[in-house]
């Protein structure tokens, strides 16, 4: 699965919802991450969402915790992931008030049937805390550093 960072606005630009409705075939191995700005029309937003489920394409809200994503994104949208961003997860095992956070917030969407992915996890003992939350996805030097394409790719 690989993930495309698109913000609320992208989903609202038709060129770009032509893209990825004609590249239905890939949705099953597509995760579509939504980079939240200020301002949103949840109607039109949530309708362009909508379509894309149907067609098989998952949605994320990234980076939730940082900068302007909110909960009112997340009850007025239909997703499927919910991304902590990495500033509320790099101290988790030293700050009791990010431990408790994160714990609450992960209960909350996994009640509601959203799972979380935690992104900046960088040793065994924060993977260890996730993983007690139930969270079964996670991003960060842990799992592998970032390379050049062609260090992947060859």
């Amino acid at each position: 699965i690989i993930s495309i960072n698109l913000s609320a606005d992208d989903l609202l630009n038709d060129s770009i919802l032509a893209l990825l409705f004609e590249n239905s075939d890939l949705s099953k191995r597509v995760l579509i991450e939504i980079l939240v700005n200020k301002s949103i029309d949840y109607y039109k937003v949530k309708e362009s969402i909508q379509k894309l489920k149907i067609l098989g394409y998952k949605i994320c809200i990234d980076d939730f915790g940082a900068g302007f994503s909110n909960i009112d994104h997340l009850l007025n949208l239909p997703i499927d992931y919910l991304k902590l961003d990495g500033s509320m997860i790099k101290n988790i095992h030293n700050d009791k008030k990010s431990h408790s956070i994160i714990e609450a917030i992960t209960f909350f969407f996994q009640t509601n049937g959203i799972e979380v992915i935690a992104e900046f996890v960088e040793n065994e003992e924060i993977v260890e805390i996730l993983k007690g939350f139930g969270i079964k996805y996670g991003q960060g030097y842990y799992f592998d550093r970032a390379k050049p394409h062609d260090e992947i790719f060859g």
